[in-house]
């Protein structure tokens, strides 16, 4: 009956989320695609194409994560194309533009992304959990429009994790301690979830971004290596690891072993090579991948080789 197929839609919807919140995005994939591939039905109740329309989203997010943004475009359209039935898209109108937002900004399209962002922020009677998200998200993107333009930034980098950067630009020590807290929290979370694992190694890089001393730094450099891999223990390294590794070639070089440097300069090439830019944690495809970039330069073993990282 038509109830029980929203129903299942809806149950799982609800499934891809928590599997994704899990970390389990081929899972969360998998469940979906099950779920569509079953239906032999008209889609020309609204009702049901609000249930439709959720789960095109949620599976466009997911390749967002996957940083497969062909797909996620694709899954968007797939929404687009019943979106003028009635009921579908005003009730999902909000999550398809942030759900465009996101994927502008893992492709590094930062004012397209600013552009739904605050679209998104400027509606009506927002739920204040939605408000948040968005705000926090923007935290994030005006790090980066704050490297190219220095736009706006102001207010909403106190927002949220994002806190850290601006900290880090002013004030070593304070961030320093603010990186231990966000530590501290994360590492007693029982169950983190995979926004959680996400904030964990970020503030692991802001925390390595602040070592005073190359002992430090490479500590802390090879924590985010290693959280990373428990975090994704069946997953290629992202290109995120790809400038790990840059920085961990210049702390080799500082501490004085240049085949270990050079050890690491080589993995990361292995990772950029084959990787595109990554947007996921905020300066990791741009300002902290282009300030390693410039230190390699200037280290004579694998200086020479510069220009292969200038993509």
């Amino acid at each position: 009956s038509a109830k029980l197929l929203h129903l299942q839609a809806r149950s799982t919807h609800r499934q891809s989320i928590l599997m994704w919140l899990k970390g389990d995005i081929k899972g969360s994939e998998s469940t979906i695609k099950l779920f569509l591939s079953s239906l032999n039905t008209e889609f020309n109740d609204p009702a049901w194409c609000e249930d439709l329309g959720a789960l095109y989203l949620s599976q466009a997010m997911n390749h967002v994560y996957n940083f497969s943004f062909v797909e996620s475009h694709r899954e968007v359209r797939k929404w687009m194309s019943i979106a003028d039935l009635p009921g579908g898209q005003e009730r999902l109108l909000w999550d398809l533009i942030f759900c465009v937002g996101c994927i502008m900004r893992g492709e590094g399209q930062f004012e397209g992304a600013e552009l739904c962002f605050n679209t998104c922020l400027r509606t009506p009677e927002l739920r204040e959990s939605k408000r948040f998200l968005v705000q926090s998200t923007l935290a994030d993107l005006y790090c980066e429009l704050g490297y190219l333009h220095m736009k706006g930034q102001a207010f909403y980098l106190s927002l949220a994790k994002a806190v850290v950067e601006p900290e880090i630009e002013r004030n070593y020590w304070d961030a320093d301690l603010l990186t231990r807290e966000l530590i501290m929290i994360y590492d007693n979370l029982r169950e983190p979830d995979i926004v959680d694992r996400l904030g964990h190694v970020r503030a692991l890089i802001a925390f390595a971004r602040v070592a005073p001393t190359p002992e430090d730094a490479l500590k802390r450099w090879e924590d985010v290596l290693l959280w990373n891999g428990v975090y994704n223990p069946l997953e290629e390294e992202v290109f995120t690891c790809g400038v790990v590794y840059l920085f961990l070639c210049v702390t080799w070089y500082k501490l004085g072993d240049i085949d270990k440097g050079a050890d690491c300069f080589q993995n990361a090439m292995q990772v950029i090579e084959r990787k595109q830019r990554q947007f996921l944690i905020p300066g990791m495809g741009t300002y902290l991948f282009h300030d390693v970039r410039n230190q390699i330069q200037s280290i004579p073993v694998v200086g020479k080789y510069h220009s292969s990282l200038t993509s």
